[in-house]
């Protein structure tokens, strides 16, 4: 089945509504206008699992919008395609969200810079253009065929518009208009992280925050600086066996834990071991019970210290442990 998304709620957003009402025969269930919110599209997609989603409407590089103006698919959410392909008359959405649904194996239709128009006797053109991917996928083309089509069409209509900003424009949208399949991934990234992460986790690099990689980064390194001061001042100052330091060690794990349970709705075998929508609260508390431990650990020899300001590492660590969590808590539920 397909599934159609088509928001109704400014000027712009009823081009796109004229434009959706031509192709809307292909779609099996609709949610238009005030129906087209993230509730009703979250559920739509978790009910049906269309092969195919249609969404016209207003986006960003990152979201798809809603007819509220609020997201109804955007980078926390983008997980609920991975059955999913998606077709879009949407600005700028290839250029992150379309990256992520690729990630997954899907195939993405879209584009990534803003999609311009003119709304006099021109219209019909740009309506023909957008939607000839569509027409030419549902007669059974491929994803390549179609974006061939759609090219040729957008060509065609440039030589046939009657207003040189029409002509602007066409030629516009067709160059930014984008294709993701498996056969034809999207270009390299230009940041340098970026492409590190793609290059070592592959499909996955397409999916990780930056929020979320430096917070990683923050918890990690202090966890690491906590363990070197702490493990350093038991054998030089209490002269204590390593095996005595249990409660360190057990909190040391579970900040690991808590680390990798960060990426279990990245890593597909891992998620099934977890209920989606609870490992965010599992890993909060993996990494504040760690926490716990160490800091617990560490109060309790520290009375033996007598300048206990000497361990800058171990106050270092404790305060970007503290100021991650913190930060990916806030990050992770902000909508």
């Amino acid at each position: 089945m397909t599934l159609g998304v088509a928001p109704n709620f400014d000027e712009a957003s009823s081009y796109s509504f004229d434009a959706f009402m031509d192709v809307i025969g292909y779609c099996d269930q609709t949610l238009l206008e005030d129906e087209a919110i993230r509730e009703n599209v979250e559920h739509a997609i978790k009910t049906f699992e269309p092969p195919l989603l249609v969404f016209y409407d207003h986006g960003n590089a990152d979201s798809l919008v809603g007819n509220d103006e609020r997201p109804v698919i955007d980078l926390n959410n983008a997980h609920i395609l991975k059955n999913t392909d998606v077709y879009t008359l949407a600005c700028l959405s290839a250029k992150k969200l379309g990256k992520v649904v690729w990630s997954y194996g899907r195939k993405y239709w879209g584009y990534d810079k803003v999609v311009g128009f003119t709304v006099g006797e021109d219209w019909e053109l740009f309506k023909k253009c957008f939607n000839a991917g569509l027409h030419a996928i549902m007669e059974g083309k491929s994803w390549k065929e179609a974006y061939e089509i759609a090219y040729n069409e957008f060509s065609q209509a440039i030589m046939e518009a009657r207003d040189e900003i029409s002509a602007m424009w066409l030629m516009h949208d067709r160059d930014c208009l984008r294709v993701y399949t498996p056969d034809n991934p999207p270009p390299k990234s230009k940041c340098p992280l970026r492409r590190f992460a793609v290059k070592l986790f592959g499909r996955l690099g397409w999916r990780i925050k930056r929020s979320e990689f430096f917070g990683h980064l923050l918890t990690m390194t202090g966890a690491g600086m906590m363990a070197h001061d702490f493990i350093w001042k038991c054998q030089e100052v209490f002269k204590m066996d390593l095996a005595n330091t249990w409660i360190f060690i057990l909190g040391a794990i579970f900040n690991f834990l808590g680390f990798v349970l960060t990426w279990a709705d990245k890593v597909r075998w891992f998620a099934r071991m977890l209920f989606r929508k609870a490992y965010a609260l599992i890993l909060i508390s993996l990494w504040g019970f760690g926490f716990g431990l160490m800091l617990h650990d560490y109060l309790k020899e520290l009375g033996r210290i007598s300048n206990p300001y000497t361990v800058h590492g171990m106050w270092w660590g404790l305060l970007l442990q503290l100021t991650s969590v913190i930060a990916y808590i806030v990050l992770r539920f902000k909508r």
